[in-house]
């Protein structure tokens, strides 16, 4: 029996810091099971690229120059709720926490010291079962 090829989980990346942006291009390039859906750097093209991707996972800036990642994350989820958004923040924050987690976000990470941590968050969806897809 032989085994059917994976596809490949798509990630798009939403953040204004562009080498914040391609540090995770890195990181996506890194692992076999995942690829770059596309780059935004503010909220309204971050949105414009999810509907025209729909990847699978978003990770996603908490603030962006012209709206806020609660913001976009509310009309991704209200599309897609199936779809794992990962926020990304600046510091710490117990309020940015909760407020994450009622909006259905999957994981909060701090920009900072929490890189690593999106790696294995990106590498354990990318060895999961796929999502379905409409």
């Amino acid at each position: 029996m032989t085994a059917h090829p994976r596809r490949k989980l798509s990630v798009l990346v939403a953040d204004d810091s562009l080498p914040l942006r391609a540090h995770l291009r890195v990181i996506l390039a890194q692992e076999p099971g995942l690829c770059l859906a596309g780059e935004a750097d503010n909220g309204a093209d971050a949105v414009n690229l999810f509907f025209r991707y729909r990847p699978e996972v978003v990770l996603l800036a908490v603030c962006l120059p012209d709206r806020s990642g609660f913001e976009v994350m509310q009309c991704i989820k209200q599309a897609a709720p199936e779809v794992a958004v990962i926020l990304l923040s600046d510091a710490p924050d117990p309020c940015v926490d909760e407020v994450s987690r009622m909006l259905g976000a999957m994981e909060v990470c701090h920009k900072g010291s929490e890189l690593n941590r999106v790696r294995e968050i990106l590498r354990s969806l990318a060895q999961g079962p796929l999502p379905l897809t409409a």
